[in-house]
């Protein structure tokens, strides 16, 4: 899970208070390379909590087990995510 604990370091907040809570990982996993096609790609997934009262935004991803870190989002509609 080190590219979701580098997501996490990347998160701010402009209002940041020592009093409010982390942000939560729920339901993380990483995609295996087991069997693709393209065994130097991986991706990891998971989702992000916030359960404070301030705004808090992801500015960007990073980890030392990989050349490169990439953050896209998902968002499920009524005909499924995109």
């Amino acid at each position: 899970m080190v590219v979701g604990l580098g997501a996490l370091a990347a998160c701010s907040s402009k209002a940041s208070n020592s009093s409010d809570p982390p942000i939560l990982v729920e339901d993380a996993w990483v995609r295996t390379t087991d069997g693709a096609t393209d065994t130097t790609m991986t991706a990891a997934f998971m989702t992000l909590v916030n359960p404070g009262d301030a705004n808090v935004s992801l500015v960007g991803a990073s980890t030392s087990a990989a050349g490169m870190c990439q953050v896209h989002e998902m968002v499920k509609g009524p005909t499924g995510s995109r």
